[in-house]
């Protein structure tokens, strides 16, 4: 039997909900050091923008790792 696992689990193997994850850890340790907190999306859009620039616009590779058509990925950019 193959064993399906979230990417974040708490102690008891269960995925951990992004948002409590959001206001009990990413938040207060954001606030601590000063840095302004947007969203989960604002995070994929700019990690997809960041992977754009540095594979020199291949939008195929992105289009692939972030899970949409390259038409998206170009339309995008």
């Amino acid at each position: 039997m193959v064993r399906s696992s979230a990417i974040f689990e708490n102690q008891r193997n269960k995925p951990i909900q992004p948002d409590a994850l959001e206001g009990r850890v990413i938040r207060p340790a954001l606030d601590r050091v000063g840095v302004g907190w947007k969203s989960f999306y604002a995070g994929r859009r700019g990690s997809e923008t960041e992977m754009n620039r540095t594979t020199n616009g291949n939008s195929q590779i992105t289009s692939h790792l972030f899970g949409h058509t390259k038409a998206v990925a170009t339309r995008t950019m």
